[in-house]
């Protein structure tokens, strides 16, 4: 586990920036499971653990902010994956990779208009604080890198836009390979925990470039449509040459309607679907 030392040491611009308002350090949690042969190259999987969103200053508005506790929900996700693969004999390398952050405001608070270094040597202009999932897991994406992974996950509650596109059934996915996204969907078909392909045009990725740094993390000028594939344009800039498949859970973590199975509340929707894909592929 990483501190604000170690992180420091290391350049993680973006988990750091995101927890200067926070009394507690920033962590960065890194989990193996050794269940493939030695050698064998790991598949990564990378969670959000965002313990507290208020927003920063871009402040979430009444309505959102009293059930930001959520918004570590794909840390949680990868912390329960971790509590099954010994138990389920999964016969592959497996690391696990979760920031922890409290996205809080005080007067150390990271802020709008600010630059920030990331760990890959990327520079981000910060136009939305609310943004900050995408600060965190570009850091840990590009901590994933240094592993030589066979492929790379993440997951997080990144965007509420994923839920206004696909409601709470679906959650979405994007990456960089439709092969590897075919075999994540289907995945999600058979077990019930359904995920739905989502585009990263061109068009998203230009809409992510800067005038004073290599990219921003929002788009102010049409940050609300198209919200979940510029938050994935933006990810995709710091997976390197890795197969990458990125499941927004923003619209299917938490419910109010849930499944037969399910009780109001957290879902850990991502879970039983990445397990499906570790047993199948």
């Amino acid at each position: 586990m990483l501190g604000d030392k170690q992180l420091t040491k290391l350049g993680c611009g973006g988990i750091l920036a995101v927890n200067k308002g926070s009394d507690h350090e920033a962590k960065l949690v890194v989990m193996e499971h050794n269940g493939g042969s030695r050698g064998e190259k790991p598949i990564v999987i990378v969670g959000k653990g965002v313990l507290f969103d208020t927003g920063g200053y871009n402040l979430k508005p009444t309505g959102h902010i009293e059930t930001m506790q959520q918004d570590m929900a794909g840390a949680a996700t990868v912390f329960g994956i971790f509590s099954l693969l010994k138990k389920l004999k999964i016969n592959k390398n497996v690391i696990g990779i979760t920031p922890f952050v409290q996205n809080m405001i005080n007067a150390s608070a990271y802020r709008p208009s600010d630059i920030i270094k990331m760990y890959n040597g990327k520079t981000v202009e910060v136009t939305n604080t609310d943004a900050e999932g995408r600060m965190i897991l570009a850091d840990s994406l590009h901590y994933a890198n240094q592993l030589k992974p066979e492929m790379v996950f993440s997951i997080a509650t990144l965007t509420g836009a994923v839920g206004v596109a696909l409601g709470e059934r679906y959650c979405g996915i994007m990456g960089n390979d439709e092969g590897f996204l075919d075999k994540v969907k289907k995945c999600g078909d058979e077990i019930d925990e359904l995920a739905w392909p989502l585009p990263i045009h061109q068009d998203y990725r230009d809409t992510m470039e800067s005038k004073v740094a290599d990219i921003t993390n929002y788009d102010r000028g049409t940050g609300r449509m198209g919200g979940a594939s510029k938050a994935g344009a933006f990810l995709e800039k710091f997976v390197g040459d890795n197969q990458w498949c990125h499941i927004d859970i923003g619209g299917t973590a938490f419910t109010d309607n849930p499944k037969p199975y399910e009780t109001k509340g957290a879902t850990a929707h991502g879970l039983r679907l990445l397990i499906k894909f570790l047993e199948s592929n």
